[in-house]
């Protein structure tokens, strides 16, 4: 749920929640403008806690490689390429 406006918000899937004008991040609580700053500071500053692993065809973050593997098969089945990789190579 949104915490400004109250709505349903299904971006807390992709590691983040939108805040006014701002990305939150689901693992330590700390706003970023921007969304790849976001996905940035996640792999930069997650990735000891935790093994972060990230679709890049919808911007999705999972803890698991099992996970991303299952959400692709089950998601994007029909994408040719396979270019999902974990966070911390990017």
């Amino acid at each position: 749920m949104c915490l400004v406006s109250g709505e349903e918000n299904n971006s807390r899937y992709r590691g983040y929640i939108l805040v006014g004008d701002r990305y939150l991040c689901m693992l330590c609580q700390h706003t970023f403008n921007t969304l790849p700053i976001l996905s940035r500071h996640i792999a930069a500053k997650h990735q000891k806690q935790q093994s972060v692993f990230f679709c890049d065809k919808c911007n999705r973050y999972f803890k698991t490689k099992w996970s991303l593997s299952t959400h692709n098969s089950r998601y994007h089945k029909n994408y040719s390429d396979s270019l999902t990789h974990d966070a911390s190579n990017q």
